[in-house]
């Protein structure tokens, strides 16, 4: 298993093809690739390579590399010049004039270039011979003015050791025709999408596999791409094993090392991936001169880094390194060796200054009290510090160790705490619901409340329908066992997930049994508020759900980080939908400062796709679709996605990018159509049929609105795009349910809902009753969306009330691309179905409507007059009409 796509590289690629390119002007240089083993070097060098053979133009053409251990006297020119059909004449003899050489090498390939563009590429220079990297140099002197490019590969960590290498880039790095390429390893993004692109066509390995060749590759691509290929052999639920391609890589720098060097090497790795120089020297029991020059000559050899700040200390130069050099131990050294480090941290006066490194000897000791105790104590640390990651292992080797009930439940539920603020939320579950069996067991039913409150939580995260029913069973089973804060908290949570599923009166029950209010929990008095919120949401009653934002600030402020986060999020989706921009605003920047220190999973990508949509309800197109691509790159299901597929359709079609919406919310939308029951799954399912009418699929469309349509009880401050696109685009025999809705009373400031209404009406009004009410309608919504600052949706409006220049200026301002000025299609009303030309189609039907000429029309639509008479081509053939007089009437209520 490869990764046959080129990945990450496109700057490197880009400063080559510009060497290239200037060859036409006699532009000759030297291009140096550095970089570690396997980050790419020869994969970027291929990639151009590539390039340069499906060039159309012709060019001498040659490749060589450097073989390690086989220095041979010019090596790699001799087979250039071989390989473009010249010889190295006098090679063989005694004496060889350097100079002589040096002056036929550099004519012999000035003579080509001067007939051709010439590449030469030569891979691994740091194996080189000196005279052939002092050949580079003076022909790095005379490249200017021809047409000659050499691109040459080598190891970045070797320059220190290896003086030829070190000698050659100096006096280069003085040339002015040479330039330098420094391929870095990967980030953590690119080394997932790396995997993502290798998995591709094969079988899927587990998340946790997946994050392991992500920490363990440390971005290096080809360590990436083996231990992928390991752990896709491996059984599950086994170790991956490191693959001997990579330890060969290693083993071969070690071999540089002395039999004594490679013994303190490996004391080193038995410390770990950091460690300082004193305490490797007192776990070897010596002293720290002994150990000195064996540090710095593994710094030259790249093996180790030095770090200096409070305290000066060392680490290895990749992971698997130490790796490497850790397994090369017989395990019962490494387990005595683990011991006694574990003796001389305990004793250091500054112990506590090591918890991590105690937890870690301890458990490579196999020490099951001191692992557990100390596991535990730097979870809690790694856990106060941010660092989940850290604390998710640290936790997990802590609940190896544990062996009474009371510690298995605890740390269970500790570590499910860190998984579900990783965004791992599955294994967060099935944590929980171990720790909850043994708190049952154990009869501690105020923590088994607490964690039945964990997992309401997260099975809702999940997207599960039924995250109320078992929490409410548990208090009906063992509510009288419980404590009035526990049980009080818990129900402010019920109440809370009862209005997530516009469950108002199971919401207005569960406040009701709350017996001390006054007394909850930050976190328990959110959970109350933000359902007073949404009840106050679904009555349309803006100034109550603003009210309640205060005291909502307030106890956020004192909570967790984590549940702080999401509640800020909730309030600032709904704020978006009310056009409260200043409290969203406020929300937000609240966020902002949670996530500057912290990172969430789900719920961060609950987030972006919260300013996703803000940004796009405010006009903010650039911005949308910029949290759009951050909240993408996770692969969260549930809630977050799901929140992401409210608005991503609507940006994507605005920028005529439709690829913005991945296919793999494909599974999520068509579970969501056999189980759609809530207007929140209405936005959604209103989403995929505004993408599906932009394709032209305007049947998956109209399936998607019934669906949501049944899914909308009554005009919200959420629901423009349900209510919009329904009466645009349902047939005339399925909008009584619309109409019925549209009947219902709405509230004196829900500015909002009234909007909505206002636009849906007039969108009926245009399609079956009398266009001046369908204007008056449509104005009404203009100016209901002005109030609430929601240009898009007032462009929709200015739309329907026919004043389409007005609506393509404020589309124009938002950032809508030119030729996307009508993100929703429009149902003209001609031929059987109602829908029958494309966006642009439909837009130059409309100007040819208004009397406009072509000129005029491309002129108005940013397209070109050949463009325009192309689609009134196209108008006359669906249609079946002949004369633009006949357009006009078909459109002239339009």
């Amino acid at each position: 298993m490869t990764c046959p796509v080129f990945l990450g590289r496109s700057d490197e690629l880009r400063a080559l093809n510009e060497a290239r390119r200037g060859l036409a002007r006699s532009r000759g240089r030297v291009v140096l690739i550095g970089g570690e083993a396997g980050v790419g070097k020869s994969r970027l060098l291929g990639q151009f390579m590539g390039a340069i053979a499906r060039d159309s133009r012709p060019r001498y053409f040659a490749s060589a590399e450097c073989i390690e251990r086989a220095e041979r006297p010019f090596g790699p020119f001799r087979d250039l010049v071989a390989a473009l059909g010249g010889s190295f004449a006098g090679l063989s003899g005694a004496q060889l004039d350097k100079t002589a050489i040096f002056a036929g090498v550099a004519n012999f390939f000035r003579d080509l270039a001067a007939k051709r563009a010439t590449v030469l590429t030569i891979e691994d220079l740091h194996w080189s011979d000196r005279s052939s990297l002092e050949l580079l140099a003076y022909l790095a002197a005379h490249v200017e003015g021809t047409r000659l490019l050499i691109v040459a590969t080598y190891r970045s960590e070797d320059v220190e050791s290896r003086e030829p290498l070190f000698d050659a880039l100096s006096r280069l790095s003085r040339e002015p025709t040479v330039e330098r390429i420094a391929v870095e390893a990967f980030d953590a993004s690119q080394t997932r999408e790396l995997i993502e692109r290798a998995l591709d066509g094969h079988p899927e390995i587990p998340d946790l596999a997946r994050e392991d060749v992500v920490r363990r590759s440390e971005g290096n691509p080809f360590f990436a791409e083996e231990l992928l290929k390991a752990a896709s052999q491996a059984r599950a639920g086994q170790p991956v094993k490191l693959p001997i391609s990579i330890r060969a890589t290693i083993a071969s720098r070690l071999e540089m090392l002395g039999p004594h060097e490679r013994n303190v090497v490996a004391h080193a790795a038995v410390l770990g991936y950091y460690f300082e120089p004193e305490l490797l020297a007192l776990t070897m029991g010596c002293a720290l001169d002994d150990v000195l020059p064996v540090l710095r000559r593994g710094r030259d050899l790249n093996i180790f880094a030095e770090e200096a700040g409070e305290r000066v200390r060392f680490r290895f130069r990749h992971p698997l390194m130490r790796e490497v050099s850790y397994e090369g131990m017989m395990v019962f050294d490494a387990r005595r060796t683990h011991e006694r480090i574990l003796r001389v941290l305990e004793s250091a006066p500054d112990a506590n200054r090591h918890t991590d490194a105690l937890a870690f000897h301890a458990w490579s000791a196999r020490d099951r009290a001191r692992s557990l105790r100390y596991n535990e104590r730097a979870g809690e640390e790694a856990l106060e510090l941010r660092a989940l990651p850290e604390a998710r292992v640290f936790f997990e080797r802590a609940l190896e160790a544990a062996r009474v009930p009371e510690d298995e439940a605890r740390l269970c539920a500790r570590l499910a705490l860190v998984l579900e603020m990783h965004g791992a939320i599955a294994e967060a579950v099935e944590r929980y619901e171990t720790a909850f069996v043994r708190y049952r067991d154990l009869g501690d039913w105020d923590r088994a409340t607490d964690v039945v409150r964990a997992l309401a939580t997260n099975r809702n995260n999940l997207g599960f329908v039924d995250a109320v029913a078992p929490g409410n069973a548990f208090l009906e089973t063992h509510g009288d066992r419980v404590s009035i804060g526990p049980r009080d908290a818990l129900l402010a949570l019920l109440a809370r997930l009862s209005t997530i599923r516009y469950d108002k009166a199971g919401a207005e029950r569960f406040l009701a049994r709350i017996e001390a209010p006054g007394e909850l929990a930050p976190r328990a008095l959110q959970n109350v508020l933000i359902a007073r919120m949404d009840i106050a949401l679904f009555a349309g009653d803006a100034d109550a759900w603003r009210s309640n934002v205060p005291p909502l600030f307030e106890a956020v402020a004192a909570m967790q980080p984590f549940p702080a986060l999401s509640a800020l999020y909730s309030v600032a989706q709904t704020a978006t939908w009310f056009g409260l921009g200043e409290i969203a605003d406020a929300a937000l920047a609240r966020a902002d400062r949670i996530e500057a220190r912290w990172e969430f999973g789900a719920v961060t990508v609950y987030g972006a796709a919260v300013r996703a949509m803000y940004a796009y309800y405010t006009g903010r197109l650039a911005a949308a679709r910029e949290e759009i691509v951050r909240a993408l790159r996770s692969t969260e299901a549930g809630i977050a996605r799901m929140a992401v597929a409210l608005v991503a359709p609507f940006v994507a079609v605005a920028l005529a990018e439709p690829d913005l919406v991945p296919a793999l919310m494909e599974e999520e939308l068509a579970e969501m159509r056999r189980h759609a029951e809530t207007p929140d799954d209405a936005l959604v399912l209103a989403a995929a049929a505004h993408l599906a009418i932009h394709r032209g699929d305007v049947k998956s469309a109209r399936e998607d609105l019934r669906v949501a349509l049944r899914c909308t009880p009554r005009v919200l401050c959420s629901s423009a795009t349900v209510l919009g696109l329904a009466a645009q685009h349902l047939p005339e025999e399925e909008l009584a349910p619309l109409y019925e809705i549209l009947a219902l009373p709405l509230l004196p400031n829900d500015v909002a809902g009234r909007a909505h209404a206002a636009l849906a009406g007039a969108i009926l009004e245009l399609r079956f009753g009398d266009a001046a009410r369908a204007r008056v309608r449509a104005s009404e919504a203009v100016a209901g969306y002005r109030r609430l600052g929601q240009p898009m949706f007032e462009a929709w409006a200015l739309d329907v009330s026919g004043d389409d220049t007005a609506a393509r200026a404020l589309r124009a301002r938002c950032g809508v691309v030119a030729g996307e000025q009508r993100p929703v299609s429009h149902a003209v009303g001609v031929g059987s179905g109602g829908v029958k030309l494309s966006t642009r189609e439909a837009a130059v039907a409309r100007a040819i409507a208004r009397g406009e000429t072509n000129a005029q029309i491309a002129d108005g639509l940013s397209i070109s007059v050949r463009t325009v008479e192309k689609h009134v081509a196209a108008i006359f053939g669906k249609l079946g009409l002949r004369s633009r007089s006949q357009v006009a009437a078909a459109f002239a209520r339009e």
